[in-house]
């Protein structure tokens, strides 16, 4: 699913006409985004430029380059909180014994279940329940577009921004809701 949301220019102090002015020649001059520097970032969204795909995207840390090791299905069920020793409900849930929970889950359940833990995905998180603006029908304006599930069945979450002005506009907006998230 694909989630398009205009950034709001006009409703705050900083976001205006102005400042959308300012962030165009910056970009301009120094071919890339004018990212306003966050007085207060608690978490830090990176912006990664991906040539291939002509977009930014985002990420708490690095771009995800793919799963880590799986852990054991102790592990895995733990971390979930669904840890329960009753075999019965290990079989009917999961199709497995006790035996099974030192183990490593196995590659189908783990890349699943590992593309709700990535970076991109954290990102997507911290920015989607925000009021950026409204949702856009088309590509045309500055804009964060929200994906969820690539294709059909997948459960990853990713956001990108199409370009410099976009990213100038969503730090600016990020400054002006004063939410502790900044980009860099």
């Amino acid at each position: 699913m694909l989630t398009r949301r205009g950034i709001l220019i006009g409703a705050g102090k900083l976001l205006t006409l102005a400042f959308v002015e300012r962030a165009e020649a910056f970009i301009e001059l120094n071919q890339e985004p004018l990212l306003l520097p966050h007085p207060k970032p608690v978490t830090t969204i990176g912006a990664f430029w991906d040539n291939d795909e002509g977009w930014y995207l985002l990420s708490v840390g690095g771009p995800t380059e793919g799963p880590p090791p799986a852990p054991t299905w102790r592990e895995f069920l733990r971390g979930r909180g669904e840890m329960t020793l009753d075999p019965e409900t290990l079989d009917d849930m999961w199709g497995l014994t006790l035996s099974d929970l030192d183990r490593p889950v196995g590659d189908d359940v783990w890349s699943e279940a590992w593309l709700d833990m990535t970076a991109e995905g954290e990102a997507f998180d911290l920015l989607y329940g925000l009021d950026l603006g409204p949702d856009l029908a088309g590509d045309s304006d500055p804009q964060v577009q929200f994906h969820e599930g690539g294709m059909m069945g997948a459960s990853g979450r990713w956001a990108i921004v199409p370009d410099a002005m976009s990213l100038s506009l969503l730090q600016a907006r990020l400054v002006e809701l004063d939410v502790g998230v900044s980009l860099s």
